[in-house]
């Protein structure tokens, strides 16, 4: 008995071991071969383009081909050549060390055996010195408290320098202060203790190439004695805008029926802070770019605020920014922030001379998205402990 067995358009998948069994009445046969594939190179390379930042050194993936027999691999530089020892090739791969502008370029893999060869070009490109992290241009950070500003770039440190310069403003010339310089493989980070407001310009420098970056430290004084450290943190990062510097300074301080009227020393100030501790120990308050005796204080960029909740509540659409109603009262009001959403006043009956809340319900000219949040603080109608109104200076 004769068995044949015929393989036709074979590819690459067909190789691989075969087994020839044979049975009779009498026993059994069998034989083992391996089916082999003759093929001409295919190189495996997915990638056209690379990048590599200057200064750094960089290997390229290695260039494999799939063929049969096994194809001879050769690497080249478009018209180029490649240099020892800054140009290595090892293992069918490229590594340049403190890689250059001019090494830009085509680099070519090519794989022949004796059916055939194939081909593969890559442009290279390098990218140019940059910052990897940086702080924000611009922070308002709490008086007191100091700031350690980084700055860090991809390239080679062991040929980067870096530091720090500090100026009152933008437009006077830094000097250079104490900065600490940390390098590994491929990262050069430059880091500086920042502890007064000012201008902080980190640089760094690799050969040729040199990078800036500013940055505007204003450390920020709120002076209340109601709100704690943690307190005022959270009220200037509701109040920073860009470029804005926050510092407020105290107007009036308002505990007694008999204080100070605040309208007499604070109603021409705009960019008041309104702060306000109730007998229930809850605080809240209001911001608002008006003059502080405005009947309208629903602008943009104002806002309600309430830290037992840890919620701002920022001004709805014009057309809810309704006048406070006080007048209707005939009652000594201040401050009163738009449609009655948070309006104080001072009760003139004997048995309650003091500051009240008239209203803190929020939904009116405040809220958030259009949701009504319900009550300011612990409760409405309840008696003032301090209220506190700050001014920008």
């Amino acid at each position: 008995m004769k068995s044949t067995i015929i393989l036709k358009s074979l590819t690459w998948s067909d190789r691989g071991p075969v087994s020839c069994i044979g049975e009779s009445i009498l026993g059994n046969a069998s034989a083992n071969g391996y089916v082999d594939v003759l093929s001409k190179p295919k190189i495996e390379f997915l990638q056209n383009s690379l990048f590599a930042y200057i200064g750094t050194s960089f290997t390229f993936p290695a260039c494999k081909a799939v063929s049969n027999p096994a194809a001879v691999i050769t690497l080249k530089r478009g018209y180029k050549k490649m240099v020892a020892p800054r140009f290595n090739i090892s293992a069918n791969s490229i590594t340049i060390s403190k890689v250059q502008l001019n090494d830009e370029g085509l680099y070519i893999c090519k794989a022949v055996n004796f059916l055939g060869s194939d081909e593969v070009t890559v442009q290279f490109k390098t990218k140019p010195l940059e910052f990897l992290q940086a702080p924000p241009n611009f922070q308002n950070i709490i008086k007191g408290e100091t700031v350690s500003l980084s700055c860090s770039a991809y390239g080679n440190p062991t040929e980067m320098a870096g530091k720090c310069t500090y100026a009152k403003t933008y437009w006077d010339k830094g000097d250079e202060i104490k900065s600490e310089v940390e390098k590994n493989l491929t990262i050069f980070n430059v880091t500086v203790a920042a502890t007064q407001s000012g201008v902080y310009e980190c640089h760094i420098k690799q050969a040729e190439s040199i990078i800036n970056k500013k940055i505007y430290m204003n450390f920020a004084t709120i002076e209340s004695s109601i709100l704690n450290t943690t307190q005022k943190k959270q009220l200037i990062s509701w109040l920073s805008r860009d470029k804005e510097t926050i510092n407020f300074a105290l107007c009036e301080s308002v505990s007694s029926y008999h204080s100070t009227d605040p309208r007499s020393t604070c109603g021409s100030k705009t960019k008041t802070l309104t702060i306000i501790k109730d007998v229930e120990g809850c605080i809240f308050g209001g911001y608002s770019t008006r003059k502080f005796d405005d009947k309208w204080q629903t602008v943009e960029n104002s806002f309600l605020f309430d830290f037992n909740k840890s919620i701002k509540f920022e001004a709805r659409s014009p057309e809810h920014a309704n006048q406070c109603s006080y007048s209707e009262l005939e009652l000594d009001y201040g401050p009163c922030f738009g449609a009655n959403d948070l309006y104080t006043y001072y009760d003139t009956h004997p048995r309650r001379p003091y500051p009240i809340i008239y209203q803190s319900k929020v939904g009116n000219s405040y809220n958030d998205h259009g949701v009504n949040n319900g009550t300011l603080g612990c409760s409405a109608n309840r008696e003032i402990s301090t209220m506190e109104i700050l001014y920008a200076n």
